[in-house]
């Protein structure tokens, strides 16, 4: 769990703040990693990674619990600074980008492909989460398909 000194710093966003969360969360992740993966065989299995949005919310939680002050931080505040600290790890530990674990799967299963767009799902979920707000997959969906089919692309063949 993050200590009272990081969630001080996450809320006031001191400069150094970022540095010293990564360092604490590498240190947290050597001694009690929930999203390892281990090589059977010739086939991979994906030990302890999340394998739908539900799973993957409730392993940012394990990262980033929700009893942070959030009277403190704004509902924006904190989806941009998941995102910025998150985001990145989100993609490469969870190996997003080979679209062949299971939780690319299940996104793909929805319409979404894009790694980026399966980590902002995530985020925004787990936001509306922290405060109690709706959150709608469906509309999600429609506005991430939305954004590709605005720059001229099939959102069904976006993968990088």
């Amino acid at each position: 769990m993050l200590d009272q000194q990081i969630r001080y710093f996450w809320a006031t966003e001191h400069k150094w703040a970022k540095a010293y969360l990564f360092n604490y969360l590498k240190q947290e992740r050597e001694k009690n990693s929930m999203i390892e993966y281990k090589i059977k065989s010739e086939n991979q299995e994906w030990a302890k990674l999340p394998v739908d949005l539900d799973s993957a919310v409730v392993a940012l939680k394990e990262v980033m619990p929700i009893d942070i002050d959030t009277k403190n931080i704004r509902v924006e505040q904190l989806r941009q600074n998941t995102i910025a600290f998150f985001g990145r790890s989100m993609r490469n530990t969870w190996k997003l980008w080979t679209h062949s674990t299971p939780l690319s799967k299940w996104f793909h299963n929805v319409g979404i492909y894009h790694p980026d767009d399966i980590t902002g799902i995530i985020v925004e979920r787990y936001v509306c989460d922290v405060y109690s707000l709706p959150f709608d997959l469906k509309k999600e969906v429609e506005k991430y398909r939305a954004y590709w089919k605005n720059l001229g692309r099939d959102p069904d063949f976006i993968t990088k």
